[in-house]
């Protein structure tokens, strides 16, 4: 059973962080119509709050690069 949005509102999905076997959970965020500038402020936010990044193993920088998070 997944969520989706109805047809015409928009909807932003921000990462929230994982689960205890390390696959990544996602935060939906549905909006009325013409909010998506809110949406994003909204992620936004969330994300600098939680702050649940994390760098895949698989992922390395490239040469000269280097990430932090």
């Amino acid at each position: 059973n997944h969520m989706r949005p109805v047809p015409g509102l928009p909807a932003l999905i921000a990462p929230m962080g994982f689960t205890e076997e390390g696959l990544p959970v996602g935060l939906e965020i549905l909006g009325r119509p013409w909010s998506e500038p809110t949406l994003i402020k909204l992620a936004s936010g969330f994300e600098a709050v939680t702050d649940n990044r994390r760098v895949p193993e698989s992922t390395p920088p490239l040469p000269g690069e280097s990430f932090e998070y």
